[in-house]
C-alpha cells in the first residue's frame, strides 16, 4: 500500500493506550485490555434471598425486594440497600481495574 505524502505509516507511528499505559503494538494493547476486562468482570454482585444465594437479579422476586428479604453481597460486603450495593460494586470494579493498571505499570 502506498501512502500519500505527509501521512504516517500506522505500523510505525500508532500509539495505543490502556488504563493510562502506552503500547506501541495493537496486539499488546488488546491483550492488556482483555486482561483488564476479565479482571473487572470477575467482580460480581450476588443476592441472598431468605438464606439462599442467587446469582442473577432476574431470579429475585419483587415481593422479596419489597419485603426487605434480599441481602446484596459484593465481595465481602453485605447490605440490604440496593443503591449502596451498586455503589459497592462500582467501587470494587474500580479497584480491580486499578490493580490491573498497577500490574501494567510494573511490567
Amino acid at each position: 500500500m502506498k501512502l500519500a505524502k505527509g501521512t504516517c505509516d500506522p505500523s510505525k507511528c500508532s500509539k495505543f493506550f490502556v488504563l493510562g499505559r502506552e503500547f506501541t503494538s495493537r496486539e499488546a494493547a488488546e491483550e492488556a485490555r482483555d486482561d483488564a476486562r476479565a479482571t473487572v468482570q470477575k467482580v460480581k454482585m450476588t443476592y441472598v434471598v431468605d438464606g439462599v444465594a442467587v446469582d442473577s437479579s432476574s431470579k429475585v422476586s419483587p415481593k422479596a425486594k419489597a419485603a426487605g428479604n434480599v441481602e446484596f453481597v459484593v465481595c465481602d460486603d453485605k447490605t440490604k440497600c440496593e443503591v449502596t450495593a451498586r455503589g459497592l460494586l462500582a467501587k470494587a470494579q474500580y479497584e480491580a481495574a486499578r490493580s490491573v493498571a498497577a500490574k501494567l505499570a510494573k511490567s
